[in-house]
């Protein structure tokens, strides 16, 4: 009985950490492979930036380019992005419980990171207030033609659920600062469709160069600075 109650222990031990291991290896191999980017697609005029905090990767966009001007086509309050303030804002998609319950890592819960992994809840797209991003290790530049931009921006509109108008939903109260707010997302987050993966299928949707997949940021700034 002993025996065989060491075995189980083994296993329960041993698949978990198995699977972790194909997984990152599978996470190395995609995040090596590059694709993408080799269409000439016109002229480079549109400034975006990939930026991350060391783990989940946003998308700035300029608040108005060409006849896009997203004050216009989200319920945007902040009144320092209405009157210019910021250049920019930040896109982010991801799992709901995650994202909009967790503010800081402090906050993360062991159920939240489950549900989350196994996609079980709803998504949402974070948009916040940014300036240009300081140069460094945790941001690029991109510089887009007119139709990589439109791309990109399609890209984007698609991942908003909407209401029986066509307006992304707006999710009343849920914010970390002034400068931020979330919308209904549409999709499921899961361990293979990353906010990060999100992130690489945007810029793919715009022909740049990325990984073949990347649940891990890092593998995106590496095939676009390369």
């Amino acid at each position: 009985m002993a025996r065989l109650a060491a075995k189980l222990v083994c296993w329960m031990v041993a698949v978990p950490v198995a699977a972790m291991l194909l997984y990152l290896t599978a996470a190395l191999i995609g995040g090596l492979i590059g694709t993408g980017g080799k269409t000439n697609t016109g002229q480079p005029e549109i400034a975006v930036f990939l930026r991350t905090n060391g783990v989940h990767a946003d998308l700035l966009l300029p608040v108005t380019a060409l006849d896009i001007d997203w004050r216009q086509r989200l319920t945007i309050v902040d009144p320092d992005v209405v009157d210019g303030g910021f250049p920019y804002l930040a896109f982010g998609w991801g799992d709901r419980g995650f994202y909009v319950a967790t503010p800081t890592w402090s906050d993360l819960k062991a159920s939240t990171a489950l549900r989350a992994i196994a996609g079980l809840d709803g998504t949402v797209l974070h948009v916040q207030a940014a300036n240009v991003p300081v140069a460094g290790s945790q941001s690029a530049e991109l510089r887009l033609s007119t139709w990589q931009y439109r791309q990109l921006v399609d890209f984007i509109d698609q991942s908003f659920n909407r209401d029986a108008s066509g307006s992304p939903i707006l999710i009343a109260n849920a914010h970390f600062g002034r400068h931020d707010s979330f919308y209904e997302g549409r999709g499921h987050y899961s361990a293979f469709m990353t906010c990060n993966e999100w992130s690489r299928q945007a810029l793919a949707r715009a022909d740049l160069r990325t990984p073949l997949w990347a649940p891990f940021d890092i593998a995106l700034f590496h095939h676009l600075r390369s």
